[in-house]
């Protein structure tokens, strides 16, 4: 099989890329993480799963920056056929297959995929493709080539032999018996296989263990030997020390003395500073006292030059006060006698108020008298009078008048309005009743009422 084309869009890390592949030997370079695998894992994925694959090596390819599909497209020779293959999964899925050689194709979907498998099927060893294929960060497992028909070919072409023979046969059961040792018939690892690759792990951890001790006792050594020349040139010192210690011993007793005769004076510096300020102290309060003392005797002067001003004021003030309260006194009599003048005199205008209003009552009184009196006379007249059918309807016609002029004299007759100076009790017709100080009241009254304000006024029909 010949690549001659791959292209990645959207395939992890890659956005878009695509490399032309020349006839021979292609090498790939470049620094990691540029999509230099991926290249070999997009030719399993595209022949090995559908478009609409949910596997996790599908997954894997969606990028995760974006919410796109990867896309895989190759341009592929293999024994007669040449053709290209595309598909894209995830979002969108689609899957078209184009043969160019040596019959023209172009299938998409499912029938597509199905027909690049039969291709690859018919043209390739697929198992040996996929035992060639070495990808970064997987173990280099033993690749399983026990299927592979065209590996057998060629190895019994290489060796000249036509595979058959006893000789062939004989060789081939103990290439067969090797294998079982180490393999079982899935072509997986024996027991034995696991135990001796297991016991090759755990030599070489304990062989790296050994290495890393042996490593720590070298640095232990290396070590050793600096303090054990350290220690010699100490010894080498200590004499020089010792001497240098008792000198140095002598010369700090001397210091100690020192520091003594020190504190000493230190001490008694700080006694007499403070028995210095002390003095400076009374002096300075001695000088605060004379000065106040002399503020004193010129303020005393002052206050008794002020006092005798103050005295002939104070006197002067007292003349002027007494007359005041002389004048205070004469406004307050004066006040009284108004006060008692003019209560007198509202008390006599309340009493012509009253007045006048009891003679107009007796005016209306009088009126009201006047007029059943002449009632009174009229029905006289009318009994003792011998009377026609026009002279009776004339007299009801006038008695009818009467009473309309009755009732109108009931309804605005006479009232007595009462304003009361003085809080005062007033009987209308042996009923009391209380009248405010201030307050009026408006009586109605007719000749049989009887009104009676104590000490003031009895008025009766």
């Amino acid at each position: 099989m010949i690549i001659r084309r791959i292209e990645l869009t959207h395939y992890r890390g890659v956005t878009k890329q695509k490399v032309d592949l020349t006839s021979g030997i292609t090498v790939i370079e470049g620094p990691n993480e540029v999509g230099k695998t991926s290249l070999v894992q997009a030719l399993d994925l595209l022949f090995e799963f559908k478009d609409s694959s949910r596997n996790q090596r599908v997954r894997d390819t969606f990028p995760v920056d974006r919410d796109e599909g990867p896309c895989v497209e190759a341009e592929i020779e293999t024994g007669p056929y040449h053709f290209t293959y595309r598909k894209r999964f995830k979002k969108k899925p689609e899957t078209q297959l184009t043969v160019l050689a040596p019959t023209p194709e172009s299938l998409t979907g499912e029938e597509a995929h199905e027909r690049a498998k039969s291709i690859l099927a018919e043209t390739l060893d697929i198992d040996l493709w996929r035992a060639l294929q070495v990808i970064q960060g997987v173990a280099l497992d033993q690749a399983s080539l026990s299927d592979s028909q065209a590996l057998a070919t060629a190895l019994d072409a290489a060796s000249g032999s036509s595979g058959s023979g006893a000789e062939y046969s004989v060789l081939f059961d103990r290439a067969r018996e090797e294998y079982q040792r180490y393999f079982t018939g899935t072509g997986k690892e024996s027991k034995d296989l696991k135990a001796h690759s297991e016991n090759v792990d755990t030599l070489s951890q304990r062989l790296d263990d050994v290495k890393s001790r042996l490593e720590d006792l070298k640095k232990d050594t290396d070590r050793s030997a600096q303090l054990s020349e350290r220690i010699r040139a100490l010894d080498e010192n200590i004499p020089q020390l010792e001497t240098d210690a008792r000198a140095d011993r002598s010369k700090w007793d001397e210091v100690s003395k020192l520091v003594e005769q020190a504190k000493t004076a230190n001490a008694e510096a700080e006694t007499a500073t403070l028995r210095a300020t002390q003095a400076r102290d009374k002096v300075a309060a001695r000088e605060k006292l004379k000065n106040d003392l002399a503020a004193l005797e010129t303020e005393l002067s002052d206050l008794e030059s002020s006092s005798r001003d103050d005295m002939d004021a104070w006197k002067e003030a007292g003349s002027e006060l007494k007359k005041v309260e002389e004048e205070v006194n004469r406004c307050e009599s004066d006040l009284d006698e108004a006060s008692g003048k003019k209560e007198q005199c509202q008390a006599d205008l309340d009493f012509r108020q009253d007045e006048s209003e009891v003679e107009r009552f007796h005016d209306r009184i009088r009126l009201i008298t006047e007029a059943e009196e002449t009632k009174r006379t009229a029905l006289e007249v009318i009994e003792s009078t011998d009377l026609s059918d026009e002279a009776y309807k004339e007299l009801q016609n006038l008695e009818r008048e009467v009473e309309v002029t009755g009732s109108q004299l009931a309804a605005g007759g006479p009232t007595v309005n009462l304003s009361a100076g003085i809080e005062l009790d007033v009987e209308v017709d042996g009923e009391i009743t209380r009248i405010e100080k201030g307050s009026e009241k408006e009586l109605s009254i007719d000749k049989s009422t009887t009104i009676h304000v104590p000490n003031v006024l009895t008025e009766c029909p």
